[in-house]
């Protein structure tokens, strides 16, 4: 599991958002681990790469940002 952070100007909720719609890649932003123990860093989006093969995905999601 990795869980960098999204620096462009739209956030990372829409930038998943459009991820979903446009390539079929699902990505989960940070806003969805929000917890009253503990802060929840803004602007970072989870991607899990615990599948037997997430080559497809991963280049499914590179595609997608090198057509931005």
């Amino acid at each position: 599991m990795a869980f960098p952070r999204y620096l462009g100007a739209d956030g990372a909720e829409k930038m998943c958002v459009n991820l979903v719609e446009e390539a079929g890649v699902l990505l989960l932003p940070a806003s969805i681990y929000r917890s009253a123990l503990t802060d929840t860093p803004a602007g970072h989006f989870r991607i899990g790469v615990g599948r037997c093969d997430p080559a497809p995905a991963l280049e499914a999601f590179a595609a997608w940002l090198r057509g931005r």
